[in-house]
């Protein structure tokens, strides 16, 4: 009976791709961290600061990288996830962890503590916005790269 070989024969061992997917795993969150494109890490996912003047431009990733040519936005409601599932699940907890402390360490009235909560919720999404998109493009690429095939002279 012919068994046939193991997938990793001739190749790397368990530990070897572990480490390499760990490693391009904290390379992704680290560009996404600084708001860069998860691959090459050269050019900003967003608009720079200094050229927000609407929430359009904050919350809207530019097309894509000029130097990898990865694309940032793929499809209508690719962002949708990333939204709920990061932005508006820490601001909620954000929400919780300050109305908790409100109560504890104050004593204001609970229209006051609500409507600070609110407040610093409303707030603290809107910062988290950026992130939670850029998050999700590196998750995106890492669980499912799309990467360009280079174009060879011959057909």
């Amino acid at each position: 009976m012919d068994s046939a070989p193991s997938p990793r024969s001739n190749s790397e061992s368990g530990l070897q791709i572990c480490v390499r997917t760990i490693s391009k795993g904290s390379r992704f969150l680290g560009n996404a961290t600084l708001l860069r494109c998860p691959v090459c890490g050269k050019h900003p996912l967003f608009v720079e600061i200094n050229r927000v003047k609407t929430l359009y431009d904050w919350s809207t990733p530019l097309d894509g990288c000029p130097q990898c040519g990865f694309p940032y936005d793929r499809e209508a409601g690719y962002f949708l996830f990333a939204v709920w599932s990061f932005s508006y699940i820490a601001s909620v907890m954000i929400g919780f962890a300050v109305y908790l402390s409100l109560s504890v360490f104050t004593s204001w009235a609970f229209t006051g503590k609500l409507s600070f909560t609110i407040g610093v919720m409303f707030f603290s999404g809107a910062l988290l916005l950026r992130h939670a998109k850029a998050y999700f493009i590196a998750l995106d690429h890492f669980l499912d790269p799309h990467i360009q095939e280079k174009k060879t002279g011959s057909l």
